[in-house]
């Protein structure tokens, strides 16, 4: 059974370093461009205690979110791409991940959890006032949704896999935090015309082709997508999403998950991951993808954490690679596993589950 260590949280990693993240719409994640030397510190803490997988300083980042701050898009084109240089400048021998945030990571307040987006994205924006829903019944409004998202993700790949040697250093892709299941299906779409793409620019030896996951945050144990009452989908309707047959052009991921959730509701989840899948009868065998937070409370509002339930790094390691293990073990859907840390996770964290997993091989 093969378990990869993944990094652990960027945005909290450099509040707990000094940087004030709080104001900033992009999370910190402009120090790739205003001091890269910084974020080389925290992708070296990483590789230092032990990851596997190393991810760019990109969560945020995106064009349009760069030239909203006053870069041209071709200097925040140029921004993006440097950050995986940035990254493999010290992740040592550790794969590169390119961190892929959702569009409602650049929405304020963040819609990581909830998924309000607004047209064309989705059917509307967050609202102070209430109340809010992210559902849409199936058809073409729906159906334009997802073609949306769709672009929004095919941009930002484009951007990364449009210089050569910025492809080829780029290990996998992490498609992190989805909340919604049209953005789901629509980055699936993303990759397959991104594939079709590449194939047609370098050919059929297939070095492009990248593996990716799509994880999504579990606050309270639930997902953001709602249904027509306004209740949360169960996970046989995520996984289906991630991993299901779906009409037109797209690619199944080659892992799928959970991120940012609290590690109380870990095993739970897990079993139904797993179950989901196996109902599935899928034809290959994804990774299980796992990165909680550290157990602390998120305020999306006000931008601020609560540490109550913090849980100490070796407990935090333990519980989370024995979900994992527990799962990828006794099931024969998953192909090993991926474990790291979310937010409030940081060096020592990710220094307890590389000891947890074991020495590298």
């Amino acid at each position: 059974m093969s378990i990869l260590v993944l990094d652990g949280g960027m945005g909290t990693t450099l509040e707990a370093l000094g940087i004030d993240v709080s104001t900033s719409p992009l999370w910190g994640c402009e120090l790739v461009h205003t001091d890269p030397d910084f974020i080389k510190r925290v992708h070296s803490g990483y590789a230092t205690a032990g990851a596997d997988l190393i991810s760019t300083a990109t969560y945020q980042l995106s064009v349009p979110a760069l030239v909203g701050i006053g870069h041209s898009e071709d200097a925040a084109a140029s921004i993006l791409r440097k950050a995986v240089a940035v990254a493999g400048a010290s992740a040592g021998d550790a794969q590169l991940v390119v961190s892929l945030g959702p569009f409602g990571a650049h929405l304020f307040p963040g819609q990581e959890y909830t998924g309000f987006y607004p047209p064309p994205y989705g059917p509307q924006g967050y609202s102070a006032d209430g109340p809010s829903t992210n559902y849409t019944a199936p058809g073409p409004v729906l159906d334009g949704y997802e073609a949306a998202l769709a672009a929004y993700h095919l941009d930002r790949l484009r951007t990364y896999a449009s210089d050569e040697a910025t492809w080829k250093a780029v290990g996998w892709l992490a498609f992190e935090t989805v909340p919604v299941l049209s953005e789901v299906r629509g980055i699936r779409r993303a990759v397959a015309q991104l594939y079709t793409e590449l194939s047609a620019r370098w050919g059929e030896a297939e070095w492009w082709r990248k593996p990716f996951w799509i994880t999504s945050a579990f606050p309270d144990g639930k997902h953001g997508q709602l249904d027509a009452a306004g209740e949360h989908v169960p996970v046989s309707e995520v996984i289906g999403a991630m991993l299901g047959p779906i009409s037109g052009n797209a690619v199944v991921p080659n892992g799928v998950g959970m991120n940012c959730t609290n590690p109380s509701f870990l095993a739970g989840l897990a079993a139904q991951f797993t179950d989901a899948a196996a109902a599935l009868k899928l034809e290959t065998e994804p990774r299980f993808v796992l990165y909680p937070d550290g157990g602390s409370v998120y305020d999306v509002v006000h931008r601020c954490w609560s540490d109550a339930a913090r849980v100490p790094p070796a407990d935090w390691a333990e519980q989370t690679v024995a979900v994992a293990r527990g799962v990828v073990t006794d099931s024969p859907v998953w192909g090993g596993a991926i474990v790291g840390g979310c937010c409030k996770s940081s060096f020592d964290e990710v220094s307890a589950l590389r000891a947890v997993v074991g020495e590298r091989k």
